[in-house]
């Protein structure tokens, strides 16, 4: 794609996100954004599903298989749902694009007193320790690593919007990988009510 086609894209998903994702209030660190009106309290493990749901059919196609693990208590958290849908939609797509055929991907949600965290951990090409630094940066790709492994490239946007869309909810999204070993990301939010109950299965 152009640069006005990405730069398109980009605008597009503002004007997508405008009608839900209003009023927003800068916090103290400027990179992180809270809801102050339109968000509701839900249950994060509905979206994770559907985000799951929604990636079946690319898992398929290339024989990888999808591991959910929730806890048996729901993630209540205030926020998005489609929003977050997309945000861990994003994150599996990423990890089923660099995933070899016939491996897996897992998907967990742990609670803790405070927070809630989904990781999504493939077992993939990896990403190098200095690229890391930048996988969240609008339009830009680990081009090297990803054209060595002949995968089709993106438009460096998917992981840009999961931070932002992680860091309106106020939480933070962070990544763990080693070449050729796999990648973690793991999505941090606050949750907004008392967490019971231990983790269980899907």
């Amino acid at each position: 794609l152009q640069r006005k086609s990405v730069a398109r894209i980009w605008r597009d998903y503002w004007a997508y996100s405008q009608p839900t994702l209003t009023n927003w209030r800068p916090s103290r660190n400027r990179s992180v954004f809270v809801i102050r009106c339109c968000a509701k309290l839900m249950d994060w493990s509905l979206s994770v599903r559907e985000a799951m749901e929604q990636a079946h059919g690319a898992a398929r196609a290339k024989s990888i298989t999808l591991n959910l693990a929730l806890p048996t208590s729901p993630v209540v958290v205030l926020g998005d749902s489609e929003a977050l849908r997309r945000l861990v939609f994003i994150l599996l797509d990423n990890a089923i694009k660099y995933s070899p055929e016939s491996s897996a991907v897992d998907v967990s949600v742990t609670l803790d007193e405070k927070s809630a965290v989904c990781r999504v951990t493939d077992r993939g090409i990896g990403i190098a320790s200095e690229d890391q630094g930048h996988v969240f940066d609008r339009f830009w790709r680990a081009d090297q690593a990803r054209s060595r492994t002949g995968q089709r490239p993106g438009v460096g946007l998917g992981l840009a919007i999961s931070k932002w869309i992680a860091e309106a909810h106020g939480g933070t999204i962070s990544v763990q990988s080693r070449p050729g070993r796999g990648t973690t990301f793991l999505v941090k939010l606050p949750i907004a009510a008392p967490a019971s109950g231990g983790d269980g299965g899907p």
